[in-house]
């Protein structure tokens, strides 16, 4: 019970109270005071982002948080024409009907993760000294491949990704880690690094399972074709911590 309320609850018990032990009246400088929303109930409404359903209750002083790389092709900051007009191509190929996820390129190296408040600054500290000691690194692009989250309500369907010096075992190991440091789950002990194209309500894994083999014959000739879109340069790491995003250089090469 807050202060407030024993001050407005409290009765006198002496001999001197009121016949009908009424309350005492409040002060007018605490009748003056302007109270704050302690916890404010937010709705999950699906039909607001495409069917979607919120993995986690949303928590005062609770923040989604991922940590992650932006699938960029080449120097520009959105999947080049030759890209964007293939995904484009294969997702109306299909038959069942997706989202692309062109405003959200990434592979991620964390699960969607909870942080709490008052470990932001601390975190985002530790994040970035790890990171001022990792290189840079590429990654190539292998084959498609599907994926379900934990709680089967999207699937997903991605590029395959591998880094063949290690390098990005060794971050993710490191992060692991520091997430430890704060009772935060580490990455999927299989890690499948990938870049998410299209997702798909529900769990239709079985539906799309069949599409992979064609799917990675047109993804082969596309790269035959195209041989420079095989290979993504990662020089930096981001975290984005509820809508703020936080954006972290690697060394570059000449400084291993």
């Amino acid at each position: 019970m807050s202060s407030l309320n024993l001050i407005n609850t409290y009765s006198s018990d002496s001999d001197e109270a009121d016949e009908n032990n009424k309350s005492l009246p409040l002060p007018d400088s605490i009748l003056k005071w302007q109270g704050v929303v302690h916890h404010t109930t937010i709705i999950d409404d699906p039909s607001q982002h495409g069917g979607r359903i919120r993995t986690f209750k949303h928590e005062r002083g609770n923040w989604a948080t991922l940590i992650y790389t932006n699938f960029f092709w080449k120097i520009s900051d959105v999947p080049s024409v030759f890209m964007q007009t293939w995904i484009e191509t294969i997702g109306n190929q299909l038959s069942i009907t997706g989202n692309t996820c062109f405003e959200q390129f990434h592979i991620s190296f964390t699960r969607t993760l909870i942080l709490k408040y008052h470990w932001i600054e601390s975190f985002v500290d530790s994040l970035k000294k790890l990171c001022d000691k990792m290189s840079q690194f590429t990654l190539k692009i292998l084959d498609f491949k599907l994926y379900c989250n934990e709680e089967k309500s999207r699937t997903f369907l991605g590029l395959e990704c591998y880094n063949r010096d290690g390098i990005l075992d060794q971050f993710v190991l490191a992060l692991n880690n520091l997430l430890t440091e704060y009772n935060l789950p580490a990455f999927y002990e299989e890690a499948s690094y990938h870049i998410s194209l299209l997702w798909f309500l529900g769990d239709e894994k079985e539906n799309l399972k069949r599409l992979i083999p064609p799917l990675t014959t047109k993804l082969n000739e596309f790269l035959t074709e195209y041989p420079e879109e095989s290979y993504i340069h990662v020089d930096r790491i981001e975290c984005k911590i509820g809508n703020k995003i936080y954006n972290f250089p690697l060394r570059s090469d000449h400084l291993k």
